[in-house]
This record gives structure tokens, sequence and C-alpha cells, in this order.
């Protein structure tokens, strides 16, 4: 390899050449040239305008492509900053798979990517071989590698979409509905509430310590709420179609106690001056109008 340059060593998963398809090695490259350059922003050296130039390529298994860094800037050298992006690229592959924890620099974009990768290291792909510039020896991917770093991803992936999920609108407010249990939301306690308006179940997430304990700490707190109507207030979360996604709740639960009503009592005859419902109603519209 050329002083500065990289290579990427894509083998299929079978035995001949053609177990690897185009759409496989062409976004394991592209992947990896992703990663790649968020780890140069990552080290601070977007500002030195690298770009990777595609070197070499061959078809002849295995996929080989060789590519060097160059500047943006004529004249202007950026094989230290290069070298120290793939390095920092490499330390982050190796961390994940074999210390069981992404890197502080690798966001959740980042960790998509790499997720992507790594399937594909699964299927389709048998082994990937990333070449570090000067380097000998290469981080490799390979099938059972990208397992461990699979089950290290998805529950950090779980939280970033949690964290990322659409809240375009919150306000002030309450929501009317029925109890029907209390679960863990995110690693917070969350009164799940069948909600009359929506028809379906909204979290209400117990974020003040106070109202918390003061839930959580009744032996018999199901035997109190759960199935019972109430109204929850607290901060409304919506997402940008309207829909409520949940709720914080700054406020004590209000039981909604149903009053006993004695049909016979409201009953009578003379309400509607012998009309029929739809006659009623026909001459109050007309009066309203």
């Amino acid at each position: 390899m050329r002083t500065g340059s990289i290579k990427l060593v894509i083998h299929p998963s079978g035995s001949d050449d053609e177990s690897l398809t185009v759409a496989d090695a062409m976004q394991q490259v592209l992947d990896y040239f992703k990663l790649l350059d968020k780890a140069v922003t990552a080290h601070g050296s977007k500002s030195a305008g690298i770009v990777w130039q595609l070197q070499s390529a061959s078809t002849n298994s295995p996929f080989t492509i060789e590519a060097t860094a160059v500047s943006a800037v004529p004249g202007k050298s950026v094989e230290a900053e290069a070298i120290a992006s793939a390095s920092l690229l490499a330390e982050g592959l190796n961390q994940i798979m074999y210390e069981h924890h992404p890197p502080d620099w690798m966001d959740a974009e980042a960790q998509l990517i790499l997720h992507g990768l790594l399937k594909r290291s699964q299927n389709g792909i048998r082994q990937t071989d990333f070449y570090l510039p000067d380097s000998i020896k290469p981080v490799l991917i390979e099938s059972a590698s990208a397992q461990r770093a699979i089950e290290i991803l998805q529950p950090e992936l779980a939280v970033h979409t949690f964290r990322e999920t659409d809240f375009t609108h919150s306000e002030l407010g309450s929501v009317e509905g029925r109890v029907v249990g209390l679960r863990s939301y995110y690693n917070k306690p969350a009164i799940v509430l069948y909600s009359l308006l929506d028809k379906r179940e909204i979290p209400c997430v117990l974020v003040d310590s106070e109202i918390r304990d003061a839930i959580c700490g009744r032996r018999n707190w199901s035997q109190v709420y759960e199935s019972r109507r109430v109204l929850i207030p607290g901060i409304c979360f919506f997402d940008r179609s309207g829909k409520l996604i949940k709720v914080e709740v700054k406020g004590e639960i209000i039981d909604i106690d149903p009053i006993p009503v004695n049909l016979a009592e409201l009953h009578d005859p003379e309400f509607s001056e012998g009309l029929s419902p739809h006659d009623h109603l026909k001459r109050l519209w007309a009066e309203n109008r």
C-alpha cells in the first residue's frame, strides 16, 4: 500500500465469487467510509479537508479496494490526520467487538451505520479486513465478532431511538383514562393509562421523586389504582401529527368517581311536550337558527 492509504478487503460468505452481491460489497465500502468520516470529525481533522481518493479496486475474490487520503486544499498534506482518524476508527471497532462498549465518539448515526455493516458480516459477507495505513495486521470483522458487537449496539440504539422520538409539541395538561398497570419506561416507573379519548395505552412517566415515592411506595397500589378511572395531570408530549405520545406526571392523580344516577328521577314525560325525540330536536334546531 501507498503511504497514508487504507485497504478494505471483503470476503464472500460462500466459496465462490458469485455469493457476494454488488449491493453488499458496495454498501459495505460506503458504510466503512461513512464511519471513517465520523472518525475524522471526532478527531478534529474535519478542517483538514480530507478526501479519500480511490487508488485501486479489484473484483477478484476477495473484493479489494484501496484509497489514499488527499487534501481538498492543493499542496496541503493530510497524511498525519488521515492516519490518526483511521486509527481512531480501528480502536473503536476493536473496542465494541472485544471490550463490549461503543467508543464515546460514536453517536447514534454512526452506531446505526455500523449496525448495518455488522449485519452484512453475518449474511452475504464472511469477513471484512480493514488495513490501517502502513499496517500489516488488519482489523477483522467476522461473524462471531460482529454478533458480539450487535448485542452491544442493540440496547444503545433502542435508547437513541427513544431519545430521538418525535416530541414536536408539549403542553401542560391532563389525560383521562383507566389505569391498566405500572411498568418500567426506559428505566423509570410509569403508570400505563388506557386513554378513553385516544383509545390506546399512554405511558405516564413518574419523573418527580416525591410523586414516584408516593405511588410506588404503596404496597397495595394495584388494588387502589388498577382499573380505576383517573385524571393524570402533567406535561403532555405530542408528535407532529398531534398524537399524544407520553405524559410526565406533575401532580396528584385525581380519582374520577361516577355519581350514582337514578334514571327514574331524571324521567320527565313533559320534557319534550309530547313531541318525539326527532321532532323535539328539529324544533330546537329551527329555534337556534
